[in-house]
């Protein structure tokens, strides 16, 4: 009987663990079944953020000078720098707060001259924690639509700047005995999605890159995190973005959230943290465990949403009616291989032939998807 009794709870806290990851959880279990951030492992240490101008990289410096850490913040931009370090002291006065401008496509002698200066502050105290979230935005392309200056430019930062940076600070670290990288890296470093294949392959090669540093330095005091975050609710630059993402109705974890995780698996010594909510999460799972699997589930997911065209009339009188008074009606076509998102599509359909936008004085046109209706905004045309 207490062997039944025993059984059952174990089903019923097995089933509760289930249910909550299936609706609730967005993290993976090794960092969500973890405490809080430990305030007594960043008190007071030197914490310099990459990025820190904005978003994510904002928020971790707030956060991070909750805790008592000494922050170092970097990014391109300096009158945004110091904007976050003003907003940080005048809720943290008491706060010790530098900024140091960087461009990690600068190169190699610029970056040896930037980590110098980040060891010589606070008394030459060194840097105890460097936080690796600086990112090349890039616009969604298929994995065979990128450029070559766009792939230069996404892996000269996303990969070759960070690796140099690390690369330069690590024997500073190595000579202490101590030190942390926590990268910032993508969940599409862990699952490729489709438009995103440049992107998701610089996240591999930094995933790559931290794991074998990992290993290597495990036994010499330097802990590495890599975190992947999933979709995460950060402010837009523009109201484009922003308007993809009301429409949108994936499940977004919020970037304050997805900081607090971030700190938890830094603090708490994690090698990796997933950071999403469902179903990003288990395909995440599937993907690492039963690849075959995972892969299977994401291909069919992409097959059964087909793809949208998007229909624009080159009448004149298309504004003035409902319809279009061309006896030829003749329309311009363009088709996107990418789903529920904004594209920029490359190539236009007229009836039978295929064009290329460049040629119409148009390099890129823009479809917009609300609700199942499709719409053009501000094109102009040049024959």
């Amino acid at each position: 009987m207490l062997l039944l009794i025993l059984f059952a709870l174990l089903a019923g806290a097995a089933a509760f663990l289930l249910f909550m990851f299936a609706t609730v959880v967005d993290g993976d279990l090794t960092l969500v079944l973890r405490g809080p951030p430990r305030r007594e492992r960043v008190d007071g240490k030197v914490v310099w953020i990459t990025g820190a101008s904005r978003g994510i990289g904002e928020v971790l410096a707030m956060q991070f000078a909750n805790l008592g850490a000494k922050l170092i913040l970097s990014a391109r931009n300096k009158d945004e720098l110091e904007r976050v370090k003003q907003n940080i002291l005048s809720k943290n006065p008491d706060s010790r707060v530098e900024v140091l401008p960087m461009d990690l496509s600068a190169g190699e002698e610029s970056l040896k001259e930037i980590v110098h200066a980040a060891e010589s502050l606070f008394c030459n105290a060194g840097v105890d924690y460097m936080i690796h979230n600086a990112a090349f935005e890039r616009p969604k392309r298929g994995a065979l639509e990128e450029s070559e200056e766009g792939l230069k430019a996404t892996i000269n930062v996303n990969v070759i700047g960070t690796i140099t940076l690390t690369r330069l600070l690590a024997p500073y670290m190595l000579d202490r005995g101590i030190g942390h990288f926590v990268v910032m890296s993508s969940a599409a470093g862990k699952v490729p999605a489709p438009g995103q294949a440049i992107y998701s392959a610089s996240k591999h090669a930094l995933n790559g890159y931290f794991a074998s540093l990992r290993s290597e330095l495990c036994t010499k005091g330097i802990k590495v995190t890599v975190v992947c975050p999933g979709p995460i609710e950060t402010p837009q630059s523009s109201a484009a973005a922003s308007s993809v993402q009301r429409h949108s109705s994936e499940k977004r974890v919020s970037v304050e959230r997805c900081v607090e995780l971030t700190i938890i698996a830094a603090t708490h010594g994690l090698k990796e943290a997933w950071i999403s909510y469902q179903p990003v999460l288990t395909v995440m799972y599937l993907v690492q465990y039963m690849p075959t699997i995972g892969y299977w589930l994401m291909d069919k997911d992409q097959r059964k949403i087909p793809p949208y065209h998007c229909y624009y009339c080159i009448c004149p009188d298309w504004r003035k009616t409902a319809g279009c008074s061309c006896k030829e009606r003749q329309h311009l076509q363009l088709e996107s291989d990418f789903r529920r998102q904004e594209v920029s599509m490359t190539k236009l359909l007229v009836p039978t032939a295929t064009r290329d936008l460049s040629g119409l004085g148009a390099p890129e046109v823009t479809c917009k998807l609300y609700t199942n209706k499709v719409f053009f905004e501000n094109i102009t045309w040049s024959n």
